[in-house]
């Protein structure tokens, strides 16, 4: 098992018997050491991303209250004026707010800490919620959405956050990759 000594043995023998026992011992002890290696660059990877999303995550929240400050301190023409910019301006630190938690869940998931509450989730709300929030940018590239569902549809058992990350990342590509116009 990798991690694990290889175990020694004195076995009375044929010589090349021995002498493959201690070959593989000697293997054994060199993809141990580049386990550990590997195992320890990994920790690091792990906690470099956590901090670094961390760090983008407080940048994002600073940002995104001065945009509200900005907006309901402006005069009411001034602030007519620039409303698309500052939908557009939200609308991408939401977007960058969600692939920096996006990023971080998947540190803790290599790190296997990732928590998944399940519970009940309106999938309905959560589709139309994300809709709404990055309506600004399909709307830029002049696409058309629309949605769908049955009528009286029942909640699912999910982690509401891990759905809406899922959704949020489809439907962003969706709009990247759709051409304008589509």
């Amino acid at each position: 098992e990798l991690g694990t000594p290889w175990p020694e043995q004195t076995l009375s023998s044929l010589p090349e018997i021995r002498n493959l026992i201690s070959r593989f011992g000697g293997m054994a002890k060199r993809l141990n050491v580049e386990y550990g290696k590997v195992k320890e660059f990994s920790r690091f990877k792990t906690r470099l991303v956590s901090v670094v999303s961390h760090e983008f995550g407080n940048a994002l929240t600073v940002m995104q209250s001065g945009v509200f400050l900005v907006r309901e301190n402006l005069p009411p023409k001034l602030r007519e004026e620039n409303e698309a910019l500052l939908d557009m301006m939200l609308s991408n630190i939401i977007g960058l707010t969600s692939a920096t938690h996006n990023l971080l869940d998947m540190g803790r998931h290599e790190a296997g800490q990732l928590a998944i509450d399940f519970g009940p989730t309106d999938t309905v709300q959560i589709f139309n919620d994300i809709l709404q929030r990055l309506q600004l940018l399909y709307q830029k590239r002049n696409l058309q959405v629309s949605s769908e569902f049955t009528e009286g549809l029942a909640p699912i058992r999910a982690d509401k956050a891990a759905l809406t990350l899922v959704l949020s990342n489809l439907i962003n590509n969706s709009i990247k990759y759709t051409p304008e116009g589509g």
